[in-house]
């Protein structure tokens, strides 16, 4: 396939100037919503496998055809997931290999490329179901960048959600049933050389994940000043950023990113999915080891669904007709769990301790609301996270918000148990953002901008190497 085959009708469509698409590229399931103006903002049904809303972030070769989603999952082959944390977590080796058919294979790039044309078909098709047009212009949610690198793979992704349209456009519906893999290759390597036009990315472009959350979360009945803590618990990162929601005299909403509060750390859901296998083997026995892993999210979502409480224990079958028992108390209490509590804990302690402690002090009312987003979210956090006192030098205290405004709820009544799973999409779609500063360089207590100052991502920062806490 050549650039001339490919279908590049968007190079020549008319701007759209109105709406905007909300896209989650997630490390296990990526969720898009549509904002038609005035913040009517909803999720679209892109979903798979019974998830009306989310479509699992996965691919895999099966029969000379790469296939997307719940169908990756459904044919056998190995399916490659979690690869968005190669994006963040290590962009120096998204060119190293990640699938293979004979003699044909895909980087993690291309793999990335290759999904974004999958998500952006789905909502395609969405779209054209509510007469609306394809080509609406779509802004993006990642982590925070801490270092140039980061910000340069924030960048890239907005070339590559853009030259996905092109690649959706090409293929249309196979991409939904499959690609033969030397029909994507030769597409993969066409596309390359195609610039897709600038109009395709909303203003601003990309969003941090927990600002996108907080716009979604945060309470615009408020009276006062309010300052919030927003915990976006994914698969690939935990990211926490603090927001103070102030009320300006003519009684519109100023939602301000405090300085120096936000902090992403990659602990979060994939990190239980390995925590939960090293226990689970203990008793299985080392030969079970391949299958739990392959296994392990499906475990930890019964182990933490909706409804179950601590005492929730079953049993979880095993080649040649082996069990393990799975027991949430036990798992709970043991070194594999409380490390990742440690470490989230002193990740959010560093994010306190760094932050403007003006707004902290005089405008967070005597405790920093605590709203848990992201999949990770129904995970017990909440003493970790949400309740007493943070660690570190600044002790914040901490009060869980237990439920999404009132407006909210009502809107979304049918499906208030998925809302924390959708909040980054949904937030990151509404016409009122958070100003999405760099780190160093949000908005002060004195309301003045405070110069970048550029500073490595360190490790030691984010609690990673911090076993000082306890849950």
């Amino acid at each position: 396939m050549t650039k001339a085959q490919l279908n590049t009708s968007v190079l020549k469509a008319r701007p759209v100037r109105r709406g905007c698409l909300s896209v989650d590229f997630g490390t296990a399931a990526s969720k898009i919503a549509y904002e038609p103006g005035a913040d009517r903002f909803e999720p679209l049904a892109i979903g798979d496998e019974g998830d009306p809303f989310w479509v699992r972030s996965a691919i895999a070769i099966d029969k000379g055809k790469m296939v997307f989603g719940g169908r990756a999952r459904l044919g056998g082959s190995p399916v490659l997931t979690s690869f968005k944390s190669r994006l963040w977590g290590d962009p120096a080796r998204l060119d190293a290999e990640a699938l293979t058919d004979g003699d044909i294979s895909f980087s993690y790039r291309d793999c990335v490329q290759a999904y974004l044309a999958f998500l952006t078909q789905l909502g395609a098709r969405r779209l054209r179901e509510k007469k609306v047009s394809p080509y609406t212009p779509r802004r993006y949610a990642m982590p925070f960048a801490y270092d140039e690198a980061h910000r340069a793979i924030r960048r890239e992704l907005g070339e590559m959600i853009k030259r996905a349209v092109v690649l959706a456009d090409t293929f249309e519906d196979e991409l939904l049933a499959g690609i033969e893999v030397a029909r994507m290759r030769e597409a993969l390597d066409a596309l390359r050389t195609v610039s897709a036009p600038e109009w395709l990315l909303a203003e601003p472009p990309c969003v941090g994940e927990p600002v996108a959350a907080g716009a979604f979360a945060m309470d615009s009945e408020i009276g006062k000043q309010t300052v919030y803590m927003i915990a976006d618990v994914g698969a690939g990162t935990t990211d926490f950023c603090i927001l103070c929601l102030k009320k300006r005299a003519d009684g519109d909403l100023e939602p301000i990113q405090i300085r120096n509060g936000a902090l992403s750390i990659s602990v979060a859901g994939d990190a239980v999915d390995e925590a939960l296998v090293e226990f689970l083997v203990q008793e299985a026995g080392e030969q079970h080891r391949k299958r739990l892993m392959t296994n392990a999210r499906e475990i930890k979502e019964r182990l933490f669904a909706v409804g179950a409480d601590d005492d929730e224990e079953f049993y979880h079958d095993l080649p040649a007709g082996d069990l393990v028992r799975v027991n949430r108390r036990e798992f709970l209490a043991s070194l594999h769990w409380r490390k990742i509590a440690r470490q989230l804990r002193s990740a959010q302690a560093n994010c306190f301790d760094g932050a403007d402690r003006k707004y902290l002090q005089d405008f967070g009312g005597g405790a920093i609301r605590i709203v848990l987003t992201g999949g990770g979210s129904a995970l017990p956090l909440t003493k970790v996270l949400a309740g007493g006192r943070s660690g570190g030098q600044v002790r914040v205290k901490r009060t869980k918000v237990e439920d999404f405004p009132v407006g909210i709820r009502q809107r979304f009544s049918a499906i208030t148990g998925v809302l924390p799973r959708l909040a980054v999409a949904l937030g990151g779609s509404r016409d009122t953002l958070p100003a999405d500063f760099d780190r160093s360089a949000a908005r002060t207590s004195t309301g003045v901008v405070a110069p970048y100052v550029p500073w490595a991502f360190d490790k030691t920062k984010t609690g990673l190497e911090d076993e000082r806490d306890s849950p």
